[in-house]
C-alpha cells in the first residue's frame, strides 16, 4: 500500500506499507494521539503542508503527496489521483468455468452421497464467487495458476467431506487471499498450509484463534475515542465469544494442528487493554498529582495533557498508550525524566478489572464474559505460529475485520 492520505471531516489519515498508522483527530478533545512517528514520515514526503486550523488536534492537513512508480519490463504503469479500476483477470464465468472443472475432479462418491457432495460443491462454488466479487484486492488470475488450482480442488474436497458452515467460510476466505500471493513465499506457503488444517477445525477453534490474534497480535489505532473504543470491542468480542470453548482439549487440539502454542508468557486480559488502549482506561489524575511529580511539563500544552475522557473535571496524557506517549515526548522536546514521571502519574489512573467491567458494562455487554473466556483458559497463554495467525486473521476478516495479512507474515 502507498502512503496515501484520506481526509474525512476533521481527521487525516496516514497509511504506510507496514501498516504504521497515524490518526489524528481534534472533536472538543475527546480523542487521543496516536503517535508522532509515522506522521512525521508522511510529512517529510509530502510537496507541502498547511498548519491545522482552529481549535482541534492535528485536523485539517492539506498534504500533496509524490507518486513515484517504478515499472519492470512488459509492466504497465498507472497513475490516478482518484479511484481507478482495472480488470487484467478472469470473468466471473471464466471463474466459475474453472471451479467446476477442479470439482470435477474431487473423488467420486456412491450414490447416496452424491447428491450431498453436488449441492456441497455448488455452495462453495457460490461462496468462491461472492468472495471474489466482494474483496476488490481479490487477482482473478490467480486462477490460472497450477498451485493455485490444486489448492482450489483441496478446499473443494474439504468442504464436500464435510459440509461445515464456518468451514465453509474460512476456506473461501483463505482462498481469496491466497489469489492475492503470486510468488511462491512465505506468505503463499503458510496459507497453503492454513487451507489444510482450517479444514480440520470446529467452530471453537475458528472463534478461539480469531478472539486470540484480534487482541494478542493487534491495535486499532481508530479506537481513539470512547465512542469508536466501545465500538471496536464490540466488533471483536461478540461475533466470536459464545464459541470460546472452556475445554483444554480444544486448546489442546490447536496444538496438534499446529496452529498455537501454550507458551510460558501470560498476560491478563487487562494487561492486553491496558498497554493498547490505557488513554481510553484512565480516570485521570488532579492538576495537583501531576505538577507535584514533574514540574516541568507544560499543563497547557493539548498536544501533551487533556481533560480527562472519563472525568473532565481531571487531566490526563494525550497518548494511546506508553509507546505513543514517547513519541509524543519526543515530538515536543520533553526529557526523559520528566517523561516518565508524567507516565507513572498515567499509570495510577487505571482502572483495574472490576473497574473497567463496571465502567463498560452498558456500551459493551459482553465485557465480563470477554475478561472470562481470557483469564480462565488457555487463550492467555497462547502464542500463535504463522497458520494459527493466518487462519484467525481469515476467520476475523469475515466478521468484518481489515487489514492486510501481511503484515504479520512476510
Amino acid at each position: 500500500m502507498s502512503s496515501s492520505i484520506n481526509q474525512g471531516g476533521p481527521h487525516a489519515f496516514v497509511g504506510r506499507n507496514d501498516w504504521d498508522w497515524a490518526w489524528r483527530s481534534g472533536n472538543n478533545f475527546n480523542t487521543l494521539l496516536w503517535g508522532e512517528r509515522c506522521c512525521q514520515k508522511a510529512l517529510a514526503a509530502a510537496e507541502g503542508w498547511e498548519q491545522l486550523k482552529g481549535d482541534t488536534i492535528w485536523s485539517g492537513y492539506q498534504l500533496q503527496v509524490r507518486q513515484d512508480q517504478r515499472v519492470g519490463a512488459d509492466a504497465t504503469a498507472i497513475q490516478s489521483g482518484g479511484d481507478t479500476n482495472i480488470n487484467n483477470g478472469l470473468t466471473p464465468e471464466q471463474m466459475k468455468q474453472i471451479i467446476e472443472t477442479v470439482a470435477a475432479q474431487v473423488p467420486t462418491y456412491a450414490a447416496i452421497a452424491r447428491e450431498i457432495v453436488e449441492y456441497r460443491l455448488k455452495d462453495f462454488e457460490g461462496r468462491i464467487l461472492d468472495r471474489f466479487d466482494q474483496d476488490r484486492s481479490a487477482k482473478t488470475e490467480a486462477f490460472k495458476d497450477p498451485d493455485f488450482q490444486y489448492l482450489l480442488r483441496s478446499a473443494q474436497h474439504s468442504y464436500a467431506r464435510s459440509g461445515d458452515e464456518d468451514v465453509g467460510k474460512a476456506l473461501a476466505d483463505l482462498i481469496v487471499e491466497r489469489s492475492k500471493i503470486s510468488d511462491r513465499s512465505r506468505l503463499s506457503l503458510t496459507l497453503n498450509q492454513a487451507v489444510e488444517v482450517a479444514s480440520a477445525l470446529t467452530v471453537n477453534e475458528f472463534a478461539e484463534l480469531a478472539f486470540c490474534f484480534l487482541f494478542s497480535r493487534t491495535k486499532d489505532p481508530q479506537a481513539n475515542s470512547l465512542v469508536t473504543f466501545n465500538k471496536m470491542l464490540n466488533e471483536q468480542i461478540n461475533p466470536y465469544i459464545d464459541q470460546i470453548s472452556q475445554s483444554q482439549a480444544s486448546y489442546a487440539y490447536l496444538e496438534a494442528q499446529r496452529c498455537a502454542n501454550n507458551g510460558m508468557m501470560v498476560s491478563t486480559f487487562r494487561n492486553l487493554l491496558i498497554n493498547n488502549y490505557s488513554g481510553l482506561l484512565a480516570k485521570g489524575f488532579s492538576r495537583e498529582e501531576i505538577s507535584n511529580q514533574c514540574s516541568a511539563l507544560p499543563l497547557d500544552n493539548i498536544n501533551l495533557v487533556i481533560p480527562a475522557l472519563r472525568d473532565p473535571s481531571r487531566l490526563q496524557l494525550n497518548s494511546a498508550n506508553e509507546e505513543v506517549w514517547k513519541d509524543v515526548c519526543a515530538t515536543h522536546k520533553v526529557d526523559d525524566q520528566t517523561r516518565q514521571a508524567a507516565w507513572s502519574v498515567m499509570q495510577n489512573s487505571f482502572m483495574n478489572q472490576d473497574e473497567i467491567i463496571s465502567e463498560l458494562k452498558t456500551s459493551v455487554p459482553r465485557i465480563a464474559d470477554a475478561f472470562n473466556a481470557w483469564d480462565n483458559t488457555p487463550i492467555k497463554g497462547l502464542q500463535l505460529t504463522s497458520v494459527g495467525i493466518a487462519i484467525g486473521h481469515s476467520y476475523a476478516t469475515s466478521s468484518g475485520y481489515e487489514a492486510p495479512l501481511s503484515v504479520w507474515i512476510n
